[in-house]
């Protein structure tokens, strides 16, 4: 159950506030107010006020909506509370898709990657709404903040899905949507992003886009032994370095210890702290820099 960072935050007196933004109706033949147009102008004008950045996290697999919840919540706390001095506060809009929220073997698998497949249509449209909205705004309406994205596990997946919905509908070159682009534990093939039917156009939306991997992550071994899976892109990381863009940054996490089950090293202290500092955007130095193996070690 990934939610420890929700309950120290809530230990240490943050209580979470959900807020619901529903249809709004409007009388005449006017079009509705829809959610998605409420929640992106509430974020708009805490971006703009509060000087805030937005990460967006798709969560993965064996994931209940209280847990993706207590996930989204506890990484908003800790990169408020706890990110690198200079750090700008970051809002968290979860993305959330219906996991069954169990590890049955082979069946709940099965199911979740399906509804993940079928949810990539709903965050590639996702996905065209931010861009159009960015579009839309004035320059002298427009912010500081920056937008970002972080998949985990099968949410890798979803987001698969979602890059050739929006390249159905945009076939030329894709718009900057995200500052950073965050890929962890991923559950799709090791050469997801040298495929363009993959996650290679992820690329042509963000300004940089980091894998964190693991070889010890056994959920993802179990994912390549008994599904008939290819390589996983979160086990050992991307397939040939040789052919990323050179703006795909790769962490290994392998030597990282830590509490969560099912592969949810990315809630680790160690593995946050990097997070913290890629979304503030600056170049990664050479500490623990892998020449041989052309990425970062934690």
């Amino acid at each position: 159950f990934d939610d420890a960072l929700a309950v120290e935050a809530w230990v240490q007196g943050h209580a979470p506030r959900l807020e619901v933004f529903g249809e709004r109706p409007r009388k005449g033949a006017r079009p509705p107010v829809y959610g998605s147009s409420q929640l992106f102008d509430k974020l708009q004008a805490l971006m703009r006020e509060k000087g805030r950045d937005t990460l967006i996290y798709v969560h993965g697999y064996n994931t209940t909506f209280g847990e993706a919840l207590a996930t989204a919540y506890g990484l908003q706390w800790h990169l408020r509370t706890r990110g690198p001095q200079g750090m700008r506060p970051c809002n968290v809009v979860l993305f959330s898709w219906p996991s069954d929220g169990k590890m049955t073997p082979f069946t709940a698998y099965r199911s979740d990657r399906d509804d993940a497949e079928l949810t990539g249509r709903a965050l590639g449209r996702m996905l065209l709404r931010i861009g159009s909205l960015l579009q839309e705004v004035a320059t002298d309406d427009a912010c500081d903040g920056r937008v970002h994205l972080m998949c985990h596990s099968m949410g890798n997946h979803v987001l698969e899905h979602a890059m050739r919905a929006v390249h159905d509908n945009l076939p030329g070159r894709l718009p900057r949507i995200f500052h950073e682009v965050l890929l962890m534990a991923s559950d799709v093939d090791a050469d997801a992003l040298q495929e363009v039917s993959k996650l290679a156009l992820v690329a042509n939306l963000a300004r940089r886009v980091t894998v964190y991997h693991n070889r010890r992550d056994a959920a993802l071994a179990t994912s390549d032994l008994t599904k008939g899976n290819p390589d996983r892109l979160g086990h050992a990381g991307p397939a040939n370095m040789a052919l990323l863009p050179a703006k795909v940054d790769v962490v290994d996490c392998t030597a990282v210890r830590h509490p969560f089950p099912h592969h949810g090293y990315h809630l680790a202290t160690e593995v946050l702290a990097d997070v913290a500092v890629t979304l503030g955007g600056e170049p990664r130095g050479p500490a623990g820099w892998n020449p041989a193996h052309g990425r970062w070690v934690l």
